[in-house]
């Protein structure tokens, strides 16, 4: 099973054109995806910060079931336009959102 995450994860990769790039693009560190890409267990919250950067479908990258590419879910379709909108937002309003973000993930 490892070895299917790596390989979803080398897609991604190749999806934002480097490991840096993925990394700068989900707010990672490089280390984490290296890491991931030598056998280490990457969390969940990992998975879907780095599927959720790049637009494509959380379930796709965590299970390897259904499609990379975003269906007509409207709550992926949301997600996608949120994170678009807080990369253009301001640093004061970064912290605003991070924080409702981090609230909502508790919830989960």
């Amino acid at each position: 099973m490892q070895t299917e995450i790596i390989d979803r994860l080398k897609e991604c990769i190749k999806m934002a054109g480097s490991n840096n790039a993925l990394a700068k693009k989900a707010g990672i560190s490089e280390g984490t995806i290296r890491r991931i890409l030598n056998g280490g267990e990457p969390t969940e919250r990992t998975l879907k910060t780095i599927a959720l950067s790049l637009g494509i479908s959380v379930d796709w990258l965590v299970t390897g079931k259904g499609q990379p590419n975003l269906s007509g879910d409207p709550l992926e379709r949301f997600v996608e336009a949120f994170i678009r909108a807080y990369e253009q937002a301001s640093k004061t309003e970064h912290k605003t959102t991070r924080e409702l973000a981090e609230d909502v993930y508790k919830r989960m």
